[in-house]
């Protein structure tokens, strides 16, 4: 596990306690580009009480996020704010103070299998251009399918983090691939059948600050909630996302307007 990185809490290990070792965590967007100003009206920032961005996550509804339960787990909802409706970290946008947190039930902080919460805000999002919900998926994603990753995570390895939300497109893999490709490191135990990866090329994928947020096709439907990955960010190996159609029902039943 000492090479399978978390994909949260950078910044967490000047501004609070982390919850895992700080070398068992990592995450940012490598080798992507700017996201457009319009389009990407489903991200969220997690900021903590100094502002400081830590994960990612999506909107589900008027109330609720959707996110990473790494990212969540032993957090305080009075610690946390959300942004909504802005590409950039340091301005415009709305903020929303946190007033409940859910961590899927088999949610397992060894394996990171079911990585899944979910965040309740206190105010309701308002909708606009800028500020709309994901699509849950509700079919499997095999290989091959293209899809759009966003997040705020470090653009290279030693680099500060981006202003500008980063997008990319990237590639899933089938999980036999994936257990393939992992088993070089020993970590192809993080591979469970909720989950689904993702591969395109070296020098591409998410790296530190970009856990728990939206792997997306289409029009917004979300297929993953990226999870973990591996060091130096990308090196070649792939992400681990939670597979929302496995947990479509349990998000929708947690998440009430």
């Amino acid at each position: 596990m000492k090479n399978l990185l978390l994909l949260s809490m950078f910044v967490a290990w000047v501004a609070a306690t982390p919850i895992v070792e700080p070398d068992s965590i990592e995450s940012y967007v490598i080798g992507g580009a700017n996201a457009p100003a319009s389009g990407i009206s489903y991200q969220v920032t997690f900021r903590t009480i100094l502002t400081l961005h830590w994960c990612g996550g999506s909107i589900v509804n008027a109330r609720w996020v959707l996110s990473a339960a790494h990212c969540l787990d032993a957090r305080a909802p009075s610690s946390i704010t959300v942004m909504v409706g802005s590409n950039l970290l340091d301005s415009g946008g709305a903020f929303h103070q946190a007033q409940s947190i859910r961590l899927h039930p088999s949610y397992n902080r060894n394996t990171f299998a079911n990585d899944v919460a979910v965040l309740q805000v206190t105010t309701p999002f308002v909708w606009n251009a800028r500020v709309q919900p994901v699509v849950l998926g509700s079919a499997f994603v095999g290989g091959g399918v293209n899809a759009r990753f966003t997040g705020w995570g470090h653009t290279n390895q030693q680099g500060a983090r981006p202003n500008h939300l980063q997008v990319v497109t990237l590639s899933t893999i089938t999980n036999a691939d994936c257990i393939n490709r992992l088993a070089v490191r020993g970590e192809e135990r993080f591979v469970v059948n909720t989950k689904i990866c993702t591969f395109t090329r070296v020098g591409q994928g998410s790296c530190p600050g970009d856990s728990g947020g939206p792997l997306v096709t289409g029009t917004n439907t979300q297929i993953g909630i990226l999870s973990w990955g591996v060091l130096p960010c990308g090196s070649g190996f792939p992400d681990g996302f939670d597979r929302v159609s496995d947990f479509r029902t349990w998000i929708i039943n947690n998440t009430p307007v």
